[in-house]
Formats: structure tokens, sequence, C-alpha cells
């Protein structure tokens, strides 16, 4: 599936965001939580984002993602790119891999996969104002030899900032940095909660609706990326930074209902 989504209402400057879930590969293991990368991709609508996002793309519709940024990223203000799903290592570079690649050699994963450099150079023209972050099943993975899965981070250019964890961290990380103005980059890195971050971590870089607002508003708009993203990572990210909040009692019944749901 694939999806281009423009922000129903025009903002001050062109933020774009480029959403990636591939959960159910062909000849993989699924990635599970990757889906999420649906709701989040709302969260950002939400905010004001040009959002571009799609889910389990095959190798030309991933092509088609990343040509669609290409366009959109020189008009761009605040970027962020979310790619939750299989990774490979091959000479020595990190692959972002569609749902239909054949891994079984070098060759296969050169003509199908995005390399993460490729997207790291388009980062770099926003410095200071650009994140991406991958999201895995096996995010702290390292291996030896010319391919291997999981992820190993090539030189990160100036000015851009960089998360990778699971797809529950990277949702949570998310509800907390679209639902509240006041946090940055910089804050989450301090209390990273399963995601590890490495670049510019810049304490400007926030990702919330840059609309002037009350705390209130500030706490609404926490809890409506919690409630749009719906894991147990995101409402608990919600009551750590409001656990006194209008929405707590709320937050916490669909914590409990989501922690059963998991266990049943």
């Amino acid at each position: 599936m694939f999806a281009t989504l423009f922000a129903a209402t025009p903002v001050d400057a062109a933020d774009v965001a480029v959403l990636v879930g591939n959960h159910d590969y062909r000849l993989l293991p699924d990635v599970p939580g990757a889906e999420v990368v649906d709701a989040a991709s709302r969260a950002f609508q939400a905010a004001g984002y040009i959002t571009i996002s799609g889910t389990n793309l095959r190798a030309n519709a991933l092509s088609d993602v990343v040509d669609q940024y290409s366009a959109a990223h020189s008009v761009a203000d605040r970027v962020v790119v979310v790619l939750a799903g299989h990774f490979f290592v091959a000479g020595g570079q990190t692959y972002y891999l569609p749902v239909d690649s054949r891994i079984g050699s070098l060759g296969a994963v050169l003509t199908s996969a995005v390399p993460l450099s490729s997207i790291l150079g388009l980062l770099a023209d926003h410095p200071g104002q650009s994140l991406l972050l991958l999201a895995g099943d096996k995010p702290g993975r390292d291996g030896e030899g010319v391919l291997w899965p999981g992820i190993r981070l090539p030189d990160v250019p100036q000015g851009v900032a960089i998360g990778v964890g699971t797809p529950e961290t990277i949702a949570a990380a998310l509800a907390a940095l679209l639902g509240d103005a006041e946090i940055s980059v910089a804050d989450l890195a301090a209390r990273p909660r399963g995601v590890i971050y490495s670049g510019y971590l810049s304490p400007d870089l926030t990702l919330a609706s840059r609309t002037e607002g009350s705390k209130n508003a500030a706490e609404d708009g926490f809890w409506q990326a919690a409630d749009l993203i719906a894991t147990t990572e995101a409402f608990q990210a919600y009551l750590d930074q409001y656990p006194g909040g209008v929405y707590a009692l709320q937050a916490q019944q669909r914590l409990d209902a989501a922690k059963a749901a998991s266990e049943n």
C-alpha cells in the first residue's frame, strides 16, 4: 500500500514527514509492531505535516516514496523520516528492505533496497531540523562478513539527528515529540527509554505544532498523539509526562487493556 497525505491546513513552513512501515515480508520473518507507522502518519498529518507514508512496500513502491521525498524536501523546514522493518548491512553499508526482498546475495540487496546513506544525504540539507528514526526487530545487532541483518550507521552528516530502536520504543518517542512542543530531541536523548540517539541532538529540534497554546493545549496535543499511535509505550509516555493529567485515567485504562490483549 502507498499513499501521500497532505496537511489539511496550511502551515508557516512546509514540514515534511516520511514514514514507511514494512512488517509483512514475503521471504523474511515479519516485524511485529512496524504497522504502528499507520497511526504515526495520522499523528503527523494532524500536526500539519506534509506526510508521505506507506506500509508493506515492494521495491518499486519504496523507490516511489524516496522519489516523492526527494521532490518535497527542497521546500521543507523540519524533516522527519521514520523507517520500520528489516535492515541489512551489505558491503559495510546499511540498507532498508522492501517486503519483496530476496536475501541470499549481496547483489539482491544492492538492487532492491534503499541505502541509508541516500536518505542521510537528503536530510543533510536541513541541518538542525532533520531527524531519522529507524525501527527494527533487533536494532542493536551487529555482525560480521559481507552481508548480515542489522543496522550499522554510516557517518552522520552534520546537523542530522538519528534514533534507533524497536517499533514500540520509536512510537513512544514520536508520541512525546508530537504531543508536546516543549519536548525536544535533546530532551529525549537525555532519557532514551530504549532508543539509541546519535548525531546532532539539538535542543531546538521539536516536532509538535508550532502554534502557540496553553499548558493544557500541550497536554491535549500529547494525548492526541498518544491516542492516535495507540501503543502501550505511547500511553506510558503520556502517563510519565502527565502522571496526574486530565487524561491519566483514560490512558491507564487504555494501557491496561492493551497489556491484557497482548497477553491473550
